[in-house]
């Protein structure tokens, strides 16, 4: 006689040999983040399997959020999957309406010389500084990028630093 289990099986058509495949979870790596769109803080954990985000969810180890995420942390798996993101330099010519591709050297340098443009036009060499610079950090900031950012705010004499918390 069958018992109760089997006679539910047998009812839903789950009848038969179990489906032996590898679970999708086989060579998925767990890592830990930070979500980055406020400065809250919410710890993530993000599933990667060969290079690829397969999802993410909150942390529940993280004393913050303990797990939970809100609206925009749940659906933060977009920013790497979407069609949409741009994942090489884009740069408006001047006077251009369109952007167009550029190399992550090319960007790079055009953003040094712009830094430096601007701090020769301001540097006040009397009081040590250049008023035309301002700096601004975000949530997604590490604490140790966020202590790289300033030491290269200090060096080049920029005193107007900031960041989203406090804005």
């Amino acid at each position: 006689e069958k018992g109760l289990l089997d006679r539910i099986k047998d009812a839903l058509g789950l009848v038969g040999e179990p489906l032996n495949r590898a679970p999708r979870t086989r060579g998925v790596v767990p890592k830990r983040t930070v979500c980055c769109f406020c400065s809250c803080g919410c710890g993530m954990l993000g599933y990667v399997k060969e290079g690829k985000l397969l999802s993410l969810e909150g942390d529940p180890a993280n004393p913050i959020n303990e797990g939970t995420l809100c609206s925009k942390g749940a659906a933060a798996r977009e920013l790497s999957t979407s069609e949409e993101r741009l994942t090489r330099p884009m740069r408006r010519a001047p006077g251009a309406r369109e952007f167009t591709p550029i190399g992550w050297d090319q960007a790079l340098d055009g953003i040094a010389r712009a830094i430096k443009r601007a701090r020769d036009a301001s540097f006040d060499a009397a009081a040590r500084r250049a008023d035309g610079l301002g700096f601004l950090g975000g949530a997604i900031n590490t604490n140790e990028e966020t202590y790289l950012y300033r030491k290269l705010a200090t060096v080049i004499g920029c005193h107007a630093i900031e960041h989203q918390a406090r804005i």
